[in-house]
């Protein structure tokens, strides 16, 4: 798993060879359930906009999966790559009715540190509409923690404070503060 996210190059080679493998056959013993996450990265690790067959081949082993672990897993790994047109359209991909609405967390834990600022400029345009699916509960505040603390430095804290200033609900309020507290603590 480590070789795959850190970009291993004899890793990636034979992680794409049983991608492929599994396409062909979902039933084949190359991509046994305990690598697929490593595959999964691998794949999303070589997509990009000019090049999308990766991210359109796991979107389509998502959509065909009955499993609910399988798609979780699918999930975790989406946003995993380094273009950001790529991690938008996981992103919008989370508003659609094709993911449970519990299972956006597992995106949002995934996504690549390149794809971090485009993670805030969407939660920021996005904002009214996450506000009114997911309401203003816990899940609600999975969506500031898991966008907002690996940024490090003041300035963007300062900006997601001041986004948030006549935003925050009482139920994120702590989320929040902790949150900008873990980014200028980074930020040192």
């Amino acid at each position: 798993m480590a070789l795959a996210t850190f970009g291993h190059n004899e890793t990636h080679q034979e992680a794409m060879k049983r991608f492929q493998a599994y396409l062909d056959d979902s039933s084949t013993s190359l991509l046994p359930v305990d690598s697929r996450k490593a595959a999964y990265i691998t794949v999303m690790s070589n997509t990009s906009s000019i090049n999308r067959s990766g991210f359109e081949s796991l979107l389509k082993v998502y959509r065909e999966a009955d499993a609910v672990q399988e798609k979780t897993r699918i999930l975790r790994c989406m946003a995993f790559g380094p273009d950001p047109d790529i991690v938008l359209e996981v992103l919008n991909f989370l508003l659609s009715d094709e993911v449970r609405d519990q299972d956006f967390i597992y995106v949002l834990f995934g996504i690549s540190l390149e794809g971090r600022e485009t993670a805030w400029l969407w939660l920021k345009e996005n904002w009214d509409l996450i506000l009114q699916k997911w309401g203003a509960g816990m899940l609600l505040a999975h969506f500031v923690r898991d966008i907002v603390t690996p940024f490090c430095s003041h300035e963007m804290a300062d900006e997601v404070g001041a986004f948030f200033t006549s935003r925050a609900s009482p139920a994120i309020a702590m989320n929040l503060k902790q949150s900008i507290e873990q980014v200028r603590i980074k930020a040192r």
